[in-house]
């Protein structure tokens, strides 16, 4: 009853619609058309009466196998078959800002994984792009990212291997012949599990202490959301070239 209150509740309704994505947009714009006796999309974006809520925010795409409440969003695969499992972090809706930076950051780390389980060893090494990138390889590129920013840069850990020069840029992102999946895997996973160490040990306004690249945690942290999530994105893209399989 109280009309602060519902002013409060109408603006905090209008962002989380802004926010629920092209999918739900779509969706409407579909119901709508068929309303009117007007086109339907194709199957790949099928009629919803009540758009599916996304929890942790972004696209309510329907061919992402969506789930109401606080469930996990599943990947679907070509038959319609929902994946089942999800063990990855649940990102909290409130807490304070390095638990929401480092809840972000292990979801995609995590994602990483998913995207790939499944795949022959044929598929991770398999380009699809012309740039020649493949899923491992960027498994091995982000491992080698996470040791740079993190070793590297924000501890100015001594004597650190890094794969790249100047006359071999890209070698992180090159699978060699007596590369394993399994090496580069465990380099990603050991990678990933020092860095949430020097993050868990450290202050977000602590800076690094290599001066190559005077960077505080925060923005450290909040880099890697955004270049694992660009990369999450890719691997997106190769998944689906691949198998079909399409997800979060």
């Amino acid at each position: 009853s109280d009309p602060a209150y519902r002013t409060r509740a109408a603006a905090v309704g209008a962002r989380v619609s802004n926010e629920d994505g092209v999918g739900t947009a779509l969706n409407l714009i579909e119901q709508a058309a068929i309303s009117k006796g007007g086109p339907t999309y194709p199957p790949r974006w099928p009629v919803r009466a009540d758009p599916p809520i996304r929890p942790n925010g972004g696209c309510a795409c329907a061919a992402y196998g969506r789930t109401r409440g606080s469930a996990p969003i599943l990947p679907i695969r070509p038959d319609g078959e929902i994946m089942t499992t999800d063990s990855r972090r649940t990102i909290p809706a409130a807490a304070d800002e390095y638990t929401t930076l480092d809840a972000f950051l292990e979801w995609h780390q995590q994602t990483v994984l998913l995207k790939i389980d499944g795949l022959s060893e044929a598929d991770l090494r398999r380009s699809l792009v012309p740039s020649g990138v493949t899923a491992l390889g960027m498994v091995k590129h982000l491992a080698y990212v996470h040791r740079y920013w993190f070793r590297n840069i924000f501890i100015d850990e001594p004597n650190l291997s890094l794969p790249w020069t100047e006359a071999d840029p890209d070698a992180d992102w090159r699978v060699e012949v007596d590369d394993t999946t399994t090496a580069i895997i465990a380099l990603y996973q050991a990678e990933v599990d020092q860095a949430r160490a020097i993050s868990a040990a450290a202050n977000l306004d602590d800076m690094a202490r290599n001066p190559l690249r005077p960077r505080s945690l925060r923005w450290i942290m909040v880099h890697m959301i955004e270049e694992i999530a660009r990369h999450n994105g890719h691997l997106d893209i190769i998944r689906e070239l691949t198998d079909g399989v399409t997800g979060e």
